[in-house]
């Protein structure tokens, strides 16, 4: 009798979002009311406010600014409000390595946030890397990539530090949405200077123009002294790996319609330019796309 076995491997992989213990109104142990919760495991890094609406239920548009600020990490976190002001202090890992870390510096975010009227929200953010190992990358996104050093092979530290302020004016038939900041990257290369420094700023509006039909556009726009690596809408070997950035903008121009809370359709024409330290135009990167959002 002659047996023949097969055997079939596949690598699957598994991703984890999410996943916190959350302890709230802990300050009820002294008698005052959402003074503070506590949240210990894997959570959005705080940085900004965009994150809050990166889901495609929530996003007005298909696109996220170009600079896209968002990561999911591991740590602990403090929030909740003191007078008129909300705040979210956050410790996390800061790397990307999730089983072990090759630094014992953490990330840390602070945003705070303040509404001095009803149709005017204010907030403010701030953010450390902390040191992260040159064989290792940052949690926190920047331009549809993350922070990785650019250093020779003799670097072994690289860090970021970011700040960022933003303005929400509620309209009685829509909203528009204003933010600006610098960040800075450096590391320890001992060949020379790495330093960059990056502008960058959106300008974001939406129109309701029925109950359910609505109309929205963002403008954003980065600036990086001497480039940085910035994939944007384009190839990702192009841009990440290839040739440094030193300018993108992203105009998205889109409709929507919420058929109901949990239902959304929507289309965008979004439209990408940029040069790189060669002085290569980036124009290759346009997108349109429709999307059907579901909430369960």
């Amino acid at each position: 009798m002659i047996c023949a076995v097969f055997f079939f491997r596949q690598a699957l992989s598994v991703k984890l979002g999410e996943a916190y213990l959350d302890f709230e109104n802990v300050s009820k142990l002294w008698h005052r009311e959402n003074q503070l919760s506590i949240r210990l495991g894997r959570m959005d890094v705080p940085f900004g406010e965009e994150y809050l609406t990166r889901d495609a239920i929530d996003n007005p548009l298909v696109s996220h600014s170009v600079m896209d600020f968002w990561g999911i990490d591991e740590g602990i976190e403090l929030y909740g409000s003191l007078a008129d002001v909300s705040y979210i202090l956050d410790v996390q890992n800061g790397s990307v390595a999730t089983t072990r870390d090759y630094t014992s510096d953490k990330s840390v975010t602070i945003r705070l946030g303040y509404d001095p009227a009803k149709w005017l929200h204010l907030g403010a953010s701030a953010m450390s890397t902390g040191d992260l190992a040159a064989d290792d990358w940052s949690e926190i996104w920047i331009g549809n990539g993350i922070f990785r050093p650019i250093g020779s092979p003799l670097t072994t530290l690289f860090h970021a530090n970011l700040a960022q302020g933003e303005a929400r004016i509620r309209l009685p038939r829509g909203h528009l949405h204003f933010t600006g900041g610098f960040a800075c990257y450096d590391d320890n290369d001992p060949t020379g200077e790495n330093k960059r420094d990056f502008w960058f700023w959106s300008a974001e509006g939406v129109h309701n123009l029925t109950p359910k039909l609505y109309a929205g556009a963002r403008f954003s726009q980065i600036w990086v002294d001497g480039g940085y690596p910035l994939a944007g809408q384009g190839d990702f070997m192009d841009y990440f790996f290839g040739d440094l950035t030193e300018e993108l903008w992203r105009l998205s121009l889109g409709l929507g319609y919420r058929l109901s809370e949990n239902v959304v359709f929507k289309t965008e024409y979004s439209i990408e330019r940029g040069q790189t330290i060669t002085g290569d135009d980036r124009s290759d990167t346009d997108m349109f796309s429709v999307v059907a959002a579901f909430k369960f």
